[in-house]
Formats: C-alpha cells, sequence, structure tokens
C-alpha cells in the first residue's frame, strides 16, 4: 500500500507538470463551507455546479454514499460533457473501492477530452494496456514541442507498457516508436547544441562590439593630441589655373626660324596653363590636429615641387623641333613650387582596430610660384575647398596609412594624395 501512495503521489506531481503543455481542463473549484451550509446554499442555487460538486466531497467526507452520489447524478445531468465531472465520478468511485465503474468513468472521462494526464496516469495503474495510450499522448507532444524531457517521458510509458504487457497487441508499435523517440531525442539534442553554438557566439559578437566600442572610445579620448608628416602628391585639376606675366615685363615679338624649307614661329604667350607646365608635384607635409570624439579637426602645411614637362615658348609641336634648335627656346621655366595651407574636420565613420576610416571636408589656400631663367611670370594664390577619405591603421599611439581628397569649389580643385605618419604625443 505505501509503494502505490508513494507511485500515485508521483504521478500527481507529474500530472502537474504535464499541465504546461496539455490542453487544460475545465474544472470545478473546491471551496470552503461546512456540509450543513452547503446545504443551505443549495436551495438558493440548485443548479450550481460548484455547490454540487463539494457537497458531494462532503457527503463523501461524512460517509454518505448515497447523498454522494445522487449528488454527482444531479452535476452529472447539469454538465453531461464535461470531462471534469466524470473524472469526479470516477474518484468517487476509487473512495468506494469499485475499480470496474472507476475505469467506466475514467474512459468516459477521457472520450470527451483525451488530453487529460490525470485521468490516464490513474486509468494505467488499473488497466496497463493503457499505457501505451499514454505513451503515443505524449509522443506526439514530444513530436510537436521537440521536448526532450516530453520524448523521455513517452519512452517511460511505452517501455512500461512493453514490461507489463508482454503478449500486448500494441508491442510491434510501442518499439517503433520508442526507436522514433530515441532519434529525435538525439535531434532536440542537436538543435539545443546548436542553440548553446548560436547563443554563446552572439554573446561574443556582444562581447567583442563592447569591447570595440570601448576600444574605439579609449583612442578617441586618451592622448587626443596628434602631430604627425608625410608625403604628399599634389595634381592641379583645373586646366584654366593658368600663370600670367608680369605687368611690367611685355610680351616679346615672335621668334621666327627658317628650318630650310619650314619656317616655324615660337610665339610667347601672355598666360600659361599651370596644368600645361607640370602634371604633378610631390612634397612633404606637416600636421597636426585633435581629437573631439569621433571629430577629428587638422591642420597641415605643405611644401612641394615640381619640374615642367614643357616650356612656355613651345606653343607647337615639339616633335617638329630638333635638338639643335633648343637654343631658340628661350625663357624655359625650371621648377614650380607649392605652399599650401589648410584645414580640415574629419569624421570617424567606421572603426574596427586596426582599420579606421575618416570622411572630412575643409579649405585652404594654396600658393605656386614658377622658377624661371628669365622672370616672366606672376605667382598665384588661390582658395580652396574640398571633400575627403582617409584610410588608417592605428598601432596603439601611431596612426600610419593614405588619404585622398578632391577640390570641389574655388580655382585649383587639386587632387591630392597623402601617405602619412602620425603620433598621438598627449
Amino acid at each position: 500500500m505505501r509503494g502505490i501512495a508513494v507511485i500515485i503521489l508521483l504521478l500527481f506531481a507529474t500530472a502537474s507538470f504535464a499541465q504546461d503543455y496539455f490542453e487544460a481542463v475545465e474544472e470545478i473549484p473546491k471551496i470552503d463551507g461546512t456540509l450543513l451550509e452547503l446545504e443551505s446554499s443549495l436551495v438558493y442555487s440548485p443548479d450550481d455546479p460548484t455547490i454540487l460538486y463539494n457537497l458531494a466531497l462532503r457527503y463523501q467526507e461524512a460517509g454518505d454514499w448515497e447523498k454522494a452520489r445522487g449528488t454527482l447524478s444531479r452535476l452529472e445531468k447539469l454538465k453531461p460533457t464535461s470531462a471534469f465531472v466524470k473524472y469526479a465520478i470516477g474518484e468517487f468511485f476509487v473512495a468506494k473501492g469499485e475499480t470496474d465503474s472507476t475505469i467506466y468513468y475514467y474512459e468516459k472521462a477521457l472520450e470527451l477530452h483525451y488530453e487529460y494526464p490525470a485521468v490516464w496516469e490513474k486509468l494505467v495503474l488499473l488497466e496497463p494496456r493503457y499505457l501505451f495510450n499514454l505513451g503515443m499522448l505524449y509522443k506526439e507532444k514530444a513530436d510537436t514541442l521537440l521536448r526532450e524531457d516530453v520524448a523521455e517521458k513517452a519512452i517511460q510509458y511505452l517501455e512500461e507498457y512493453k514490461e507489463k504487457n508482454p503478449g500486448g497487441t500494441y508491442i510491434t508499435d510501442a518499439d517503433a516508436a520508442i526507436k522514433s523517440l530515441r532519434l529525435l531525442e538525439e535531434e532536440i539534442k542537436a538543435s539545443a547544441r546548436k542553440r548553446e553554438r548560436e547563443k554563446q557566439k552572439r554573446a561574443l559578437s556582444v562581447d567583442e562590439k563592447k569591447r570595440r566600442l570601448e576600444e574605439r572610445n579609449r583612442f578617441w579620448k586618451e592622448r587626443p593630441t596628434i602631430l604627425g608628416s608625410g608625403l604628399r602628391f599634389w595634381t592641379p585639376g583645373n586646366t584654366e589655373l593658368e600663370f600670367k606675366v608680369k605687368e611690367e615685363i611685355e610680351v616679346p615679338e615672335p621668334v621666327v626660324v627658317d628650318t630650310g624649307g619650314n619656317t616655324l614661329v615660337f610665339t610667347p604667350t601672355e598666360q600659361l596653363s599651370v596644368k600645361k607646365v607640370m602634371k604633378s608635384a610631390s612634397g612633404v607635409a606637416l600636421s597636426g590636429g585633435r581629437f573631439f570624439g569621433p571629430l577629428w579637426a587638422c591642420s597641415s602645411v605643405y611644401f612641394g615641387s615640381a619640374h615642367p614637362k614643357y616650356s612656355y615658348k613651345k606653343d607647337i609641336d615639339t616633335t617638329l623641333i630638333g635638338t639643335s634648335y633648343d637654343p631658340y627656346v628661350q625663357g624655359t621655366i625650371n621648377s614650380v613650387s607649392i605652399f599650401e595651407l589648410t584645414g580640415e574636420a574629419r569624421y570617424n565613420i567606421y572603426y574596427y582596430s586596426p582599420l579606421v576610416l575618416y570622411i572630412g571636408a575643409g579649405g585652404g589656400l594654396v600658393y605656386i610660384s614658377p622658377h624661371e631663367k628669365e622672370p616672366y611670370f606672376d605667382s598665384i594664390l588661390l582658395p580652396d575647398m574640398f571633400g575627403s577619405i582617409a584610410l588608417l591603421f592605428r598601432f596603439d599611439n601611431i596612426i600610419t596609412g593614405l588619404s585622398f581628397r578632391k577640390g570641389f569649389i574655388g580655382k585649383a580643385q587639386e587632387g591630392v594624395i597623402d601617405l602619412s605618419v602620425h603620433y598621438k604625443i598627449f
């Protein structure tokens, strides 16, 4: 008897746990009240299911089986489709010790509500053949919910069915169901492992993002003042950018050269395209700035020079001029010097150490001076505004990388490439 009591307690606990995934049954609540109080209440509410159910329990506790059964019959007529009422009548017969009637009402309860684990788990104690039905009920839920604990319960009941019904009708079906459940358990475990890996991966990703944000913030805040230098390649973009003849100089007369059948005329010009004189200039840039969060305010000074590709007096096809006529090419430009002063604001749009990406905009002044054998052209001073992009690599307090900018307002409209190294000093 003690063993049976323990089993019943375990089944009650399991039934309570099973309500999480089985369709709930509409039950009639238990209420307080003595037998006399409930009988008085029934006079005023003769069709109240709660009073009838609790009154039947009081009659049963008092040992008045006839009145308890009669009250339950009234309740059954009042709620003929209630699985709970059929279950309550079955419990009445359990108390009376009438097994056949108990089984009958348990079965009636299950006909009305098949997913009623509390009834199934009591029925299998009386009729072990129903262990197969209970096991298959749990299997159906395991297949739907993909829960390992539910699958294990299904296997438990099916194994118990085989043990207690060695010649049972559904032994083969039980074996097939157990095999299927074992495979399902492996799938559930594999899925759980995958979810755990994904969870860990997400956690690592969150940690990595947090670490990168902290590192980026330290990059902005620690030693925000920066100095550096580098190589700069400066290319004029405007074909109308020109040197003009100095006011105090008169334009010389054209030079005519007889080449023995061909007359070549060298005509000095009153203005000369900078882009025709030089394709690009290279030099050194010194720069400094300070970080204000994602904003980098910086300025630079550039000193550059270029050797000319053309002389200003070669206004004809240079392939027609042989080396013997070089003395007639007068006033050749030796070199061009460039001085540039700029200010710029850059904004950090991407940070993944060591890679740092900035975009920016700024403006400045460009001073271009030609160096001639005989001074002929004036130097020019040009305002300019530009946009920029910088691809940098950060190694602790050293920042190196490549930047490009393009003038879009002003006369120069230059293209500039910088190869630089900066150091965060304080």
